[in-house]
């Protein structure tokens, strides 16, 4: 098939079944790896798609299928991408050194209170 074509059935939601769904994609994850991603390496997808249905009452209808899609459609929040990924720790900490130290290249002074300590 066309490699533009969307992946699997991807399915309209609203807003019970897109908290859902971000809960679900976040479990299965694997950083740090999630309940469903656990159960999907061990016990196999169906196992893992029938716990989806059993946890979140808004998914019961939805196929493997239309979660799997749906889930993989959804835009990542910024709270997300800090919170849940492994380059959240390292934008906080980058920001962080950039508010201390400043950056000269991009012509960022060092933050003033901070040059103030007595340190």
């Amino acid at each position: 098939g066309d490699s533009t074509e969307p992946q699997g059935n991807i399915r309209p939601f609203g807003k019970d079944e897109e908290k859902a769904l971000r809960r679900v994609r976040i479990a299965f994850g694997g950083y740090p790896a999630g309940k469903y991603y656990e159960l999907e390496q061990q016990e196999g997808a169906t196992v893992a798609y029938d716990a989806v249905r059993a946890d979140h009452a808004t998914l019961i209808d939805w196929s493997d299928d239309e979660i799997k899609a749906t889930v993989n459609s959804l835009m990542s929040t910024p709270t997300e991408i800090l919170i849940n990924s492994p380059i959240g720790p390292f934008l906080v900490l980058s920001a962080l050194a950039i508010w201390r130290d400043g950056l000269d290249v991009w012509g960022i002074p060092p933050h003033p209170g901070f040059l103030a300590l007595p340190f």
